[in-house]
């Protein structure tokens, strides 16, 4: 469950046409843009709960969480403003070869999708954190709830 990679670990980001690689940047772009909405929520439900997380987790905790989505937040949105610049290379590529670098764009990519690998474990922990504690909260409103 631990296997993120997007690709198999090879040259494909190296040997792909360039047609391939938009068509692979365009998912990282649909990936990113659902993770926002992810994270969006997930500080939305941290919101929400704020005061039954504090009656078993400190308010430092809670906060540091919300620090953490805030901060996956701004990871997305560099990756938006990477991907946006991969795509109009890709463009450039496809119209000229000559107007850009391949090989530097080819080792963008590949750097690019490394770092989204690392960004989906770590907001796979994230998520797996508060994913326990809203199941705590949502266990003692069952309790309390009168039958």
């Amino acid at each position: 469950m631990t296997k993120f990679r997007l690709r198999p670990s090879s040259n494909y980001l190296h040997e792909a046409s360039i047609s391939d690689l938009y068509t692979l940047i365009q998912k990282w772009k649909s990936d990113i843009n659902f993770y926002k909405i992810e994270l969006d929520f997930l500080k939305k439900l941290i919101e929400e709960h704020f005061i039954l997380l504090t009656k078993n987790d400190p308010i430092e905790m809670i906060n540091d969480l919300l620090n953490k989505i805030n901060n996956e937040l701004g990871v997305c949105n560099e990756f938006s403003t990477r991907i946006k610049a991969q795509m109009e290379k890709a463009m450039l590529l496809t119209e000229n070869a000559a107007s850009t670098d391949e090989k530097a764009f080819r080792n963008e990519n590949s750097e690019l999708e490394d770092d989204i690998v690392k960004f989906k474990k770590g907001e796979q922990i994230l998520k797996g954190f508060i994913f326990e504690e809203m199941h705590g909260v949502i266990s003692s409103l069952q309790l309390s709830a009168p039958k």
